[in-house]
């Protein structure tokens, strides 16, 4: 995944890279073929110890309920993936990624932490993430200016 990134890429924390392992997880237990946004909001929403989750938390937002919305809200494959390695992201992860790391690179940010990558999420999807966030009474946002404006203490 990160040769993918590589030339722009900074230094991602461990919290970021298990992250981005389980969307792995998600999208394979959800009999997909792919890694989608969906799948990438999963895994970043299951996280407690991330910035992002710190934060939402600081705002009265409860992952998990956001997260169940959105397990729900998304189709199930038929069958598992063919894809014995790690299955490719779509190119909206990819660009999402991409600008996630100028977003926490203008931000003077040493290392792209979930809480830049949540917070260009929320302020470019107009899918299923934004919707499970609104369903829950959230202000998309209002989550995407306190998740790059918030002070938390940094993951590891």
């Amino acid at each position: 995944m990160a040769g993918i990134i590589a030339p722009m890429q900074p230094p991602s924390t461990q919290t970021l890279m298990k992250i981005f392992g389980n969307t792995q997880n998600e999208a394979r237990r959800m009999n997909q073929d792919f890694v989608g946004i969906e799948h990438l909001a999963l895994a970043l929403l299951d996280d407690d110890n991330s910035e992002a989750v710190r934060v939402l938390q600081q705002m009265n937002v409860s992952s998990g309920y956001v997260r169940n919305t959105l397990a729900h809200a998304m189709p199930q494959g038929k069958e598992p993936p063919i894809v014995t390695g790690d299955l490719p992201m779509s190119p909206k992860v990819q660009r999402l990624i991409t600008d996630a790391i100028c977003t926490s690179q203008a931000a003077g940010q040493a290392k792209l932490s979930s809480r830049y990558l949540l917070a260009t999420m929320l302020s470019q999807a107009d899918g299923a993430v934004c919707d499970s966030f609104r369903r829950n009474g959230a202000d998309t946002n209002e989550l995407s200016r306190a998740l790059r404006e918030r002070e938390v203490t940094p993951e590891a």
